[in-house]
């Protein structure tokens, strides 16, 4: 923002109205230019940058070779190689491959340099009659409400335990402490490994955006902002009972670990190759704790999949205080996820509805404790432990619930354990 103040209003230039109308329109586009780079996106910040996924009908035959890294070249499908040239097209992929699923085995993705013509190439690729559909990509985005100091003056010496209270977590674990076998995938931005909390529950790890084994969050930026995978990891399952730390309602299930950010946005999400990872890596259950408004037809495959592999799915509802659709809580086949407060009350933030299937402590009730303590990257007042509050607090804390269920009983179905 300095330098369009610089530029606006410290250039030396007579004054004429023409000159304040250029000014004033000039002044719109960069602030809008810069409102949408806050979201990592120059384009659409609820769709991911010159990203299209298509589907061939299920009738089509197909004869396309897909390279060990899952790219295609444009040339194996010439109705795309065609508008190589005009619309600058950088790479194609076939992201999902998910149990061979015939659906995923279909789906293309596309990506295009000219993030203005994502509309014009999606209505080339839509005349196409050998395809089922065409979509952009959606982008997603976690759902934490910031601990900044308006929320603080709701936080006094308060029991930082209060939302385990609220669920009766003490009579859970009379009958269950969960079982290391079942584990809870927490896909997000990132996740501290190496957290005291947390070390010993890590069994397995993943960067799905950048293809690593590490699933650690950057060493540049806030770290509060890169604390939100590790905050929800805390919440479903820190470890218990060791004298320090936080306590989670997991207590002994085991923690699946996937960063699905990359280095420079803490906030956007790339969720759904980290959700198919966990899927292939032993996960029970999957939390996700971000979303956003766009609805993808390949992405309800993708959960539906999942869904079919015998995976718990839940996700956050949303801290927009709506009741529009919202994804991929909306997706058929996933646990939607609202919050409460520690009156036991949706939290004012909370999305509501008809896609909501379930509620659980999020945070936020004046006066009274306000967010949920657990584990950070970030140092703060509670060293290595810090307040968050959002349907993405709510979400883990369900995950972990599912976890101890199925650490009863394992065989139980996606729908017995929501039930």
């Amino acid at each position: 923002m300095q330098s369009i103040t610089y530029f606006l209003f410290m250039k030396t230039k007579p004054y004429t109205a023409s000159f304040a109308a250029r000014s004033v329109l000039m002044l719109f586009v960069l602030v809008l230019f810069a409102g949408m780079n806050l979201f990592g996106q120059t384009f659409d910040k609820y769709y991911q940058d010159g990203r299209i996924y298509f589907k061939f009908k299920d009738d089509v035959n197909l004869n396309i070779a897909v390279r060990s890294d899952n790219s295609v070249d444009f040339n194996q499908i010439p109705f795309v190689a065609a508008l190589q040239s005009q619309y600058r097209l950088k790479e194609m992929s076939r992201p999902f491959y998910l149990n061979n699923d015939h659906k995923l085995l279909r789906t293309f993705m596309l990506e295009i340099a000219d993030f203005d013509k994502i509309n014009d190439v999606i209505q080339r690729l839509g005349m196409e009659q050998a395809l089922e559909y065409v979509e952009k990509v959606p982008m997603d985005y976690i759902h934490y409400v910031p601990n900044d100091s308006l929320y603080n003056l709701y936080n006094g010496p308060n029991n930082w335990n209060w939302h385990l209270d609220v669920i009766q977590a003490e009579q859970a674990w009379d009958i269950s402490k969960g079982s290391a076998d079942i584990k809870v995938a927490i896909v997000d931005n990132a996740v501290w490994v190496n957290h005291p909390d947390l070390a010993a529950k890590i069994v397995a790890q993943r960067d799905t955006y950048y293809n690593t084994g590490d699933a650690n969050p950057p060493t540049t930026g806030d770290p509060f902002d890169w604390s939100h995978g590790t905050h929800c990891a805390g919440l479903a399952a820190a470890i218990t009972d060791n004298n320090i730390g936080v306590a989670s309602i997991g207590y002994n299930v085991s923690i699946i670990a996937v960063k699905a950010a990359n280095n420079t946005n803490a906030n956007g999400i790339y969720g759904y190759p980290g959700i198919q990872w966990a899927a292939n890596n032993g996960a029970d259950v999957i939390s996700m704790s971000w979303g956003g408004p766009g609805y993808s037809a390949t992405n309800q495959n993708l959960i539906n999949s999942i869904y079919n592999m015998g995976i718990v799915l839940l996700a956050s509802a949303g801290n927009d205080n709506v009741s529009t659709a919202h994804y991929p809580s909306g997706y058929n086949n996933v646990i939607s996820i609202a919050s409460t407060n520690s009156n036991d009350v949706k939290s004012d933030f909370s999305n509501f509805g008809t896609t909501v299937d379930l509620c659980a402590p999020g945070g936020y009730a004046s006066p009274g404790p306000g967010g949920l303590l657990s584990t950070t990257f970030n140092t703060g007042t509670y060293g290595n432990y810090d307040l968050m509050a959002g349907t993405s607090m709510a979400t883990p804390v369900a995950s972990g619930l599912a976890g101890l269920i199925l650490s009863i009983n394992p065989a139980l179905t996606p729908a017995q354990v929501e039930t």
